[in-house]
């Protein structure tokens, strides 16, 4: 999804336009594999020999449903919020858009950012001196990002 430019002021530059890193995938389709595994080999057992036919169609209807409100819960909408997550780095502030249908744009001066903390792929901003941190989860370049966004930079 590309970042709406009405978004942005008039000069403002882009430095950096990401989305989260492909990794947060992973487990979700792990999740599928085995769901879907699970599923079928109980229907295969329903269809199997060993019962007569039709004597549990009903249970065999029943894991159909199950499977596909699975699938939609497990994998299909981690995908969508994949797909609907964007971070763009410019060079006055960071906007974070999430959301597909009514996205939420959070932006951030970056002048007022006064430490950036980096753990693994994950981003901490502290924009408040007494609160808690902000945080970007899955940031591509993370190491990148975090030289990019340290204050007096950029």
């Amino acid at each position: 999804m590309a970042f709406p430019q009405d978004e942005l002021d008039p000069g403002e530059e882009v430095l950096l336009d990401l989305n989260p890193v492909f990794g947060r995938l992973v487990l979700p389709w792990l999740e599928l594999i085995l769901i879907t595994g699970v599923i079928w080999l109980l229907i295969g057992v329903i269809d199997g020999p060993l019962i007569a036919a039709g004597d549990l169609g009903w249970l065999r209807r029943g894991l159909l449903v199950a499977w596909a409100g699975l699938v939609a819960w497990r994998a299909a909408a981690p995908v969508a919020a994949w797909l609907g997550e964007r971070t763009v780095v410019t060079d006055r502030r960071i906007l974070l858009r999430r959301g597909w249908l009514r996205p939420r744009v959070v932006v951030i001066d970056r002048a007022a950012i006064r430490a950036v903390d980096r753990r693994g792929a994950d981003l901490e901003l502290r924009v408040d001196p007494w609160g808690p941190p902000l945080a970007l989860r899955d940031v591509p370049g993370a190491r990148r990002v975090a030289r990019l966004l340290a204050p007096g930079r950029g």
